[in-house]
């Protein structure tokens, strides 16, 4: 969702692996199912995190923010993918705009390490499955990344 285009939606206690104790809809249940339980901040630190990084990752880079249905068709072209149960896509950099580099976003739903082919070389790794935020966490010099099982990568133009 925060990698997205349009409003980003994150239900109540989401960052936290909040849970309704098995009751997908809970609307008419009592406070002890609907309430929000704090102390899970603390037991999922890691995930708040990520959610975090991700979240200053959409609010940092214009890529995740563009204005129109028109600029999005321009802009974001889906790369190849090779198997099923993965999705990639390319938002290239703004006309006019040198400080809105290319960024490849990558999930990789399947029980393998997947090898995916970049559009160019010299990429910055921004988000990987365990970490997320406007850091580089590391540099991929190819035209070519590995991403490990049920996770996302998300890339910038060195």
């Amino acid at each position: 969702v925060l990698t997205s285009q349009g409003i980003s939606f994150l239900h109540a206690g989401e960052e936290m692996a909040r849970t309704k104790k098995g009751h997908e809809n809970s609307y008419n249940l009592s406070d002890s199912i609907n309430a929000i339980d704090w102390r899970r901040k603390v037991k999922q630190a890691g995930l708040v995190a990520y959610y975090r990084g991700l979240i200053a990752l959409r609010k940092a880079v214009p890529a995740f923010r563009m204005k129109s249905a028109e600029e999005i068709r321009r802009r974001l072209v889906f790369l190849p993918m090779p198997a099923a149960g993965m999705a990639g896509y390319c938002v290239k950099g703004a006309e006019g705009n040198p400080k809105a580099k290319p960024v490849v976003v990558v999930f990789n739903a399947t029980a393998e390490r997947q090898d995916v082919k970049l559009p160019e070389s010299g990429w910055r790794v921004l988000v990987d499955g365990a970490n997320a935020g406007v850091k580089c966490l590391r540099r991929i010099q190819g035209n070519a990344c590995a991403v490990e099982p049920r996770s996302a990568l998300v890339l910038a133009k060195a």
